[in-house]
């Protein structure tokens, strides 16, 4: 009767055991799959970005100029 209850709780904790390992390899599989899609995600996103930054410091520029010359008339109108 011992015998029996001491190999029914070797075979659980085993069962348990195995069953723990196949949860940290699955997470692990898991994690690897998510960090190449965020990096090919964050790739694809990047790419384009790079292209059109010679664009996006014109429009930066233009913005800059045109912001400018608003404060300027606002504080000649203000002047007096």
């Amino acid at each position: 009767m011992i015998l029996a209850g001491l190999q029914l709780m070797v075979f659980g904790m085993g069962m348990v055991f195995v069953f723990l390992l196949f949860l940290i390899f699955l997470t692990f599989v898991m994690s690897n799959f998510l960090q190449r899609r965020d990096a090919d995600i964050n790739n694809s996103l990047t790419q384009p970005l790079a292209k059109n930054e010679l664009q996006n410091k014109h429009k930066d520029d233009e913005l800059v100029a045109v912001i400018s010359s608003a404060i300027h008339c606002y504080q000649q109108k203000n002047q007096k």
